[in-house]
């Protein structure tokens, strides 16, 4: 679940204005199995009647030989694609208050 605090473990990126930990996993499966990531979202309808179902484009892993780097690179493509189904549909987003657990230091992120 890409909107999920990624804990200490986390890759650290932007998620609307403040520095979040991102899950590693999407980065590590695309890495190790070249596979794409493909962001899928589900929202309500805007009568509030069903659902309806966001696929974007696939982000593929870019393999430069920095694996940090790369990884970085990989998250914040997904981590963007959440915030901006998160800008258009706000109130579909119940993590809000758990999404920053994590603390952020620029020691971490170094």
């Amino acid at each position: 679940m890409a909107d999920q605090d990624g804990g200490y473990d986390g890759i650290l990126n932007p998620l609307l204005g403040k520095m979040a930990a991102s899950p590693n996993g999407p980065a590590y499966f695309a890495r190790k199995f070249n596979a794409p990531i493909i962001p899928i979202f589900i929202v309500r309808k805007e009568d509030k009647y069903g659902h309806q179902t966001i696929v974007k484009d696939p982000i593929y892993y870019e393999n430069t030989g920095d694996q940090k780097a790369d990884d970085y690179n990989i998250t914040l493509k997904m981590t963007q694609a959440v915030e901006e189904v998160i800008k258009e549909y706000p109130d579909n987003w119940i993590w809000f208050q758990h999404r920053w657990n994590t603390p952020y230091t620029e020691e971490k992120e170094a």
